[in-house]
């Protein structure tokens, strides 16, 4: 079986560093953090929950993707350690890993995390990396597992996975062991990338599509999922102190 590519979605492979300024002004040394459109209805169910007192407080969530921004003052609070799988260190040098934090965050801002680097600065990695990443995950005793990557498999170049490759095999054992994991579906219209692909037919893992909550709809570019979630684009953006408390709504796009 030949070697499978690992790619980020949500967003374009091949960019270093494409979202980092959206966080971080290296002019001003100014961090931003996302925020939810105020009165829109897509979360108001985000809200009550928050409400009820479900931030996150006693779980850890590791993140499988580009690394983060080590120093954001809203990942440095809740960050417990750093795993680098790439070679390149667990500094975020693409920004998806960061971006996709900051929605974690957004919604459960008292979680504890666990930054496993999976994947370069180019958005792209080893699938041996990803698999790994999934055993370390465990390892570290996680309460769930967030991959907003994958890789559409194929067995000898030809067949489609059926939830036997590699990487839904390492998720399948991960969710046995107690882990809720969270996958995106992909980039491919019509498809589900690998491990999400074992959400379709099984309840291992959570297989998330993306959805233009504007518009109201799936949006062409996505795979398949059995839940939906918005990019992290549709959120507005606002500044944060040192402590990660917001001090301006900036609205920053």
């Amino acid at each position: 079986m030949s070697e499978q590519t690992v790619e980020i979605f949500g967003a374009q492979p091949g960019k270093k560093g494409a979202l980092l300024n959206r966080f971080h002004d290296p002019k001003t040394g100014q961090y931003f953090a996302l925020s939810y459109p105020e009165g829109d209805p897509f979360f108001a169910g985000v809200a009550k929950v928050r409400a009820m007192g479900f931030t996150g407080k006693g779980t850890t969530c590791a993140m499988l993707d580009t690394g983060m921004m080590l120093q954001h003052p809203m990942i440095k609070r809740n960050l417990q350690e750093s795993i680098d799988l790439t070679g390149e260190g667990a500094e975020d040098l693409n920004g998806h890993g960061t971006s996709t934090t900051m929605k974690l965050l957004l919604t459960a801002p008292d979680t504890t995390l666990v930054n496993i680097k999976v994947v370069g600065a180019d958005g792209r990695g080893e699938e041996k990396n990803l698999v790994r990443g999934i055993e370390v995950a465990v390892e570290k005793g996680v309460t769930a597992i967030n991959m907003s990557l994958g890789v559409y498999h194929k067995k000898w170049g030809i067949w489609d996975c059926n939830g036997d490759c590699p990487v839904c095999l390492a998720a399948k054992k991960a969710a046995i062991a107690g882990v809720m994991i969270t996958a995106a579906a992909g980039n491919e219209p019509g498809k589900t990338s690998c491990p999400a692909k074992l959400g379709m037919t099984t309840d291992y893992v959570i297989s998330v599509a993306a959805f233009d909550f504007e518009k109201r709809i799936v949006p062409a570019y996505s795979g398949r999922g059995n839940l939906v979630a918005p990019s992290d684009g549709q959120f507005p953006l606002n500044e944060v102190d040192a402590n990660g408390q917001i001090i301006a709504m900036t609205g920053k796009e």
